[in-house]
């Protein structure tokens, strides 16, 4: 069985075993491919892989302390701006890892315009507002 094929009936988990046994050399040829190094996309894994079980058995997400927490690229300043830090135990730090990743794998989706409006809460008459702000979004399309 090719890999691509055996890669169609994995569990994340199954993939993330996979990636631990690989030489490390295969493991940075991966993770360079994303612009991180391989001990980091392996904490990235790991992080999917925690909150891809939290879903699946219908735990929290929100306001969670996650327990296992995705490693922080040092050296790339996107990664640490002020005005958005990244806590590394918080669902927002996995959001900005599947943007980075889609953004690499997928850079046609429009993902995260889509995700714009996840941060906003049902109101009155079918609209959502989002949680503090004046934004507003309409039928799947978000304004100012």
């Amino acid at each position: 069985m090719s890999l691509w094929m055996a890669a169609e009936v994995m569990t994340f988990g199954n993939m993330l075993t996979f990636f631990r046994m690989l030489k490390m050399r295969d493991k940075k040829a991966i993770a360079r491919d994303f612009g991180i190094n391989a001990d980091t996309f392996e904490t990235w894994l790991k992080s999917l892989n925690f909150v891809r079980n939290v879903c699946a058995h219908h735990g929290r997400l929100w306001n969670r302390h996650l327990a296992i927490a995705p490693g922080i690229p040092n050296k790339d300043p996107r990664w640490h701006e002020k005005r958005y830090p990244i806590v590394p135990h918080r669902i927002y730090s996995v959001l900005c890892i599947l943007k980075q990743l889609i953004d690499v794998i997928a850079p046609q989706s429009r993902w995260p315009a889509r995700g714009a409006c996840a941060s906003r809460r049902p109101a009155r008459g079918g609209q959502t507002a989002r949680i503090g702000g004046r934004s507003r979004c309409t039928g799947g399309s978000c304004s100012n």
